[in-house]
């Protein structure tokens, strides 16, 4: 499905977008990955009561809203889902994150409806879901605006030599 949203993202900004396309689907193939090695980290530890439960989820979701405010404004390599949240909010709807981001979320989460609702199991739907639905643009906003980043945006690759100058005569000069 990634694969498919790495396409319809290049399709959407109307070009390939070169390395960063590349660095994308790395980071793309790895996500499972690193969210399985954290769920097996995460088994053993299990929270009791309903309203601790509510809490320690909205404040993750909380938390992500957070990260996801400074990862879109570092844009070194973005998860294709992310990457159409930041497509459609700059090019189709005029900054407005919140509807960007139920759009790109709402994708996923019909496939996954569709597919737990044929299957008679929804697994992974639940309360975090739904408050990351609902709330997550506004979380957005909330640390765009109140996260200061200052980003150096100076890369330099390959050899660093030192400058010379073209002379009058286009010869070099030392």
């Amino acid at each position: 499905m990634g694969l498919v949203v790495l396409v319809a993202d290049d399709f959407l900004r109307r070009h390939w977008n070169g390395i960063k396309d590349v660095f994308n689907f790395l980071y793309l193939l790895s996500f499972g990955y690193v969210v399985d090695l954290w769920l097996f980290v995460i088994q053993r530890v299990s929270i009791d009561g309903i309203l601790f439960r509510v809490v320690v989820c909205v404040f993750g979701v909380v938390c992500i809203g957070a990260a996801l405010s400074i990862y879109f404004r570092v844009n070194l390599c973005l998860h294709p889902f992310d990457d159409l949240m930041k497509i459609l909010r700059e090019k189709y709807l005029h900054g407005n994150v919140v509807r960007a981001q139920r759009i790109s979320l709402g994708i996923p989460l019909s496939i996954a409806l569709m597919i737990g609702l044929s299957q008679h199991q929804l697994i992974g739907i639940s309360l975090g879901t739904a408050v990351s639905f609902l709330c997550m643009g506004y979380f957005i906003i909330f640390f765009d605006k109140r996260l200061h980043l200052y980003l150096n945006r100076k890369w330099t690759f390959g050899l660093h030599l030192p400058h010379r100058r073209m002379s009058k005569a286009g010869h070099l000069k030392s």
